[in-house]
C-alpha cells in the first residue's frame, strides 16, 4: 500500500497543472473488498490526513471489470505471438525482434480479433467458483 501511495503521489506531483488525474487500473487487488477501490486507505495509511484528502480528491479512479480484464486480452495476444515466434531456435536478440515484428505485422494485416465473449449483462452477475 505504501509503494502504491508513493507512486500515486509522484504522479500527482508530475502533473501540477492538471485539475484531476484519471487513472484506469487493471489490477486484481483493486477488485477486492477493502482495497483502494472501496476506500483510499493507502493514502491515509501513508500520509497525513490533509495530504491523503488532497490525493483522494485529485484522482478519479476507473477499474476494468474483474472478468473482462484488458490485461487478459493482452496476455492472450502475447501468448499467440510467442507460440508463433518461439517454435524455432532463435540465435540472437535481433533475430527474436525480427520474428516478433513479422508476426505482429501478419496479425495486424489479418485483423486478428480476440473474442472475449464478455457482455454488460454478464458483468452484472456474480458467479460461484466451480
Amino acid at each position: 500500500m505504501k509503494d502504491y501511495a508513493d507512486f500515486m503521489n509522484r504522479l500527482h506531483e508530475q502533473y501540477p497543472a492538471a485539475e484531476r488525474l484519471m487513472v484506469v487500473q487493471d489490477n486484481l487487488n483493486t477488485h477486492k473488498a477493502g482495497s483502494i477501490r472501496t476506500k483510499p486507505g493507502s493514502f491515509y495509511q501513508s500520509f497525513e490526513a490533509e495530504k491523503a484528502r488532497t490525493l483522494t480528491e485529485r484522482f478519479e479512479f476507473h477499474f476494468t471489470p474483474v472478468k473482462a480484464s484488458g490485461l487478459n486480452m493482452a496476455e492472450l495476444d502475447l501468448s499467440a505471438i510467442s507460440r508463433q515466434a518461439l517454435h524455432r531456435r532463435i540465435a540472437s536478440q535481433s533475430q527474436l525482434e525480427h520474428w516478433v515484428a513479422v508476426i505482429i505485422k501478419e496479425r495486424n494485416e489479418q485483423e486478428i480479433k480476440i473474442n472475449g465473449q464478455f457482455t454488460f449483462s454478464r458483468s452484472q452477475t456474480k458467479t460461484q467458483p466451480t
